[in-house]
């Protein structure tokens, strides 16, 4: 049998389908990553019993990670950020939806600047300091910082609020 792991649910009939093999193209198996991906990709033409949910295979392994990383791994994560030691450190990993979702003509009733609003709003409820929130930009420049900022509307004083692109998602996951 073939397996193939998608990690985005963007054009999957694309991958796998072709005018000259038809499907023959297609792998016995699609992994996806979620109902949302389930629902793009028979839409495109696949069917459903080839697809399988499985997650998103870049976090795999995270939880093996986790047991590796050191209290000083911890904290010269948090050093490098300027993130105090008595901080709660909430990382919140952003996708572009908002770009991507308009790319395909559709809605899922929430973007990535809903959903942080949201999740903010209930952090404020929870913790009313030594708070910081991490917010990790995805790595695509089509991902618009500043329209992602939007969601922080009102933010808590003693709150941190750190808006960061780059490449070291694990780590700072970890260090959370």
């Amino acid at each position: 049998p073939t397996i193939s792991v998608l990690d985005s649910y963007i054009d999957p009939g694309l991958r796998f389908l072709s005018e000259e093999l038809g499907d023959q193209a297609i792998p016995d198996y699609i992994c996806v990553l979620d109902e949302f991906s389930l629902e793009q990709a028979i839409k495109e033409g696949l069917g459903k019993s080839n697809l399988i949910i499985t997650g998103n295979p870049h976090f795999d392994g995270i939880i093996n990670l986790k047991d590796r990383f050191s209290i000083e791994d911890r904290n010269k994560v948090r050093k490098i950020l300027n993130i105090p030691k008595e901080n709660y450190l909430v990382t919140f990993i952003s996708q572009y939806m908002t770009t991507r979702l308009k790319e395909l003509g559709g809605s899922q009733g929430y973007n990535e600047v809903t959903v942080l609003k949201s999740v903010y709003d209930n952090l404020k409820e929870l913790v009313k300091e030594n708070l910081t929130l991490l917010v990790k930009i995805h790595p695509d420049p089509k991902e618009d910082i500043e329209n992602t900022k939007k969601a922080i509307t009102d933010q808590n004083p003693n709150h941190q609020i750190i808006f960061l692109r780059d490449k070291n998602t694990i780590q700072q996951i970890l260090a959370s």
